[in-house]
């Protein structure tokens, strides 16, 4: 099967990662939208299963937290510590979160319906 994708989604799968790590209560919001199955980056995928085994143990998210479950091992992934800080310093602004996450579920149901075309 090819794999065709009409957009770049990295720079907003970076957002949706940077906005949860400046304010972990998002996380509400991106589980109702967004699964980890939604990001092509295999790293932020991962964090974003980081992010979400921190919520189901009702730890507090952060960067540092996120951090600290990956080196943990909680999941396993070899990320360096200044990346995640980049992820939340240049995050693009939390009120527009709830957009990030539904155009990138947008996007990926767009590939689907490509992917099924192109079978």
């Amino acid at each position: 099967m090819m794999d065709i994708r009409l957009y770049d989604t990295d720079n907003l799968e970076r957002n949706i990662i940077g906005a949860l790590l400046l304010d972990g209560s998002l996380i509400k919001i991106s589980k109702e939208i967004i699964s980890s199955d939604h990001f092509a980056s295999s790293v932020l995928e991962h964090l974003y299963q980081a992010i979400l085994s921190l919520d189901k143990r009702k730890v507090a998210i952060d960067a540092v937290m996120v951090i600290s479950a990956i080196n943990a091992n909680d999941i396993d992934l070899q990320v360096n510590e200044i990346y995640i800080y980049e992820l939340a310093i240049n995050a693009g602004s939390c009120s527009n979160f709830m957009d990030y996450c539904n155009e990138l579920h947008r996007i990926r149901l767009l590939d689907k319906f490509i992917d099924r075309l192109v079978e």
